[in-house]
């Protein structure tokens, strides 16, 4: 009997040191920046042209996430007095799809362009496109609400806020159409906490900083450590139009600014700078993390050359370096010190 005892206690011990990923499901994940899929942008080639030299590297991903940075509607007017107003035809959302995008976050500073009929024209175009829509809805519960995407076994919910909003009347409210706003913590936490209790891993989506910008805002630094301390396992930073660097917190993963994406032509050569972060997600969180640098020309998002894609990995290498990450020229992230057993 002693002896059957001390099996059964060394098998549970086992059991209990061995890495939660032998045993838990894990997915992969591809993210991408900006998404800008206006008439400018296609220039009447088509829905699938932006996507042409990535759809393969997104459809390979279980998972796939971008942020819409424009309305998609034939109704509404431009909002009068902002300086930059964008607009997509449905078909665009179409083209998205079917290069394997799942989820697009809506919670940004051009969400809203047209006003609250094409925001809410958006949100069905998307669907009817087969994409989630997150961050956006037709009232705050909904535009707080995550898109949920399971993938072998795992549930994944998403969320999106912004804290870039051109004026108040763009957050979702009562009864009331609008984004899903990121400048109070306090339900931006509530939502993530309640979507770590109902998913087995969570993304957040956040529109912050400065554009242009290579550094975040310290309030945003700050910002990103209570995400992931309330159960965020990925977030992924839009709106600066560059690239910023990575932090680890755990086993949650930080990306402060994952650039433009598909975008028009910029004169700062760091807005053409782009890439796919892809991370392999389990219920323990990140456990692999890399970046494939990529260039933006002519709206599309294309493999650069290697002396290019070097000098990006590099860039990012000395932005992420102050946040304790090194990152091999290969664009492997340094892997997170990893908790088992799962919590």
């Amino acid at each position: 009997m002693a002896v059957r005892r001390l099996f059964v206690i060394a098998i549970g011990l086992l059991l209990w040191a061995a890495p939660a990923s032998a045993a838990s499901p894990e997915i992969t994940v591809a993210l991408v920046g900006d998404l800008l899929l206006t008439d400018a942008v296609l220039a009447g080639r088509g829905a699938d042209y932006p996507w042409a030299r990535v759809a393969g590297a997104l459809q390979r991903a279980d998972i796939a996430i971008g942020n819409l940075e424009t309305a998609v509607s034939l109704r509404g007017a431009p909002v009068a007095g902002k300086q930059y107003t964008f607009r997509a035809r449905p078909e665009a959302l179409a083209g998205a799809a079917r290069a394997g995008l799942d989820v697009v976050g809506l919670a940004n500073n051009h969400a809203g362009d047209y006003g609250p009929e094409a925001l809410l024209d958006t949100l069905a175009h998307a669907r009817a496109a087969g994409l989630r829509p997150a961050g956006a809805g037709r009232d705050a519960a909904e535009a707080l609400q995550p898109a949920i995407v399971e993938a072998r076994g795992l549930k994944v919910a998403v969320l999106a806020f912004s804290r870039v909003i051109p004026e108040a009347g763009w957050v979702a409210g009562y009864q009331k159409p609008g984004l899903a706003s990121g400048w109070d913590p306090a339900p931006v936490l509530a939502a993530v906490r309640k979507a770590r209790r109902e998913a087995d891993a969570v993304i957040v989506l956040m529109h912050w900083g400065d554009e242009a910008k290579a550094q975040p805002r310290p309030t945003d630094v700050d910002l990103a450590r209570q995400l992931t301390a309330a159960g965020a396992a990925v977030v992924a930073g839009h709106h600066p139009h560059v690239l910023q660097g990575f932090r680890w917190h755990g086993q949650g993963l930080v990306a402060f600014s994952l650039g433009n994406f598909i975008f028009t032509h910029s004169a700062n050569p760091g807005a053409r700078e782009t890439g796919i972060l892809t991370v392999r997600l389990g219920r323990c969180g990140v456990t692999r993390a890399q970046f494939t640098p990529l260039v933006i020309a002519a709206g599309q998002p294309r493999p650069p050359g290697r002396e290019a894609a070097a000098q990006t990995t590099a860039r990012l290498r000395q932005l992420s370096r102050a946040w304790g990450i090194s990152i091999t020229p290969r664009g492997d992230l340094a892997p997170p010190r990893l908790r088992y057993p799962c919590e």
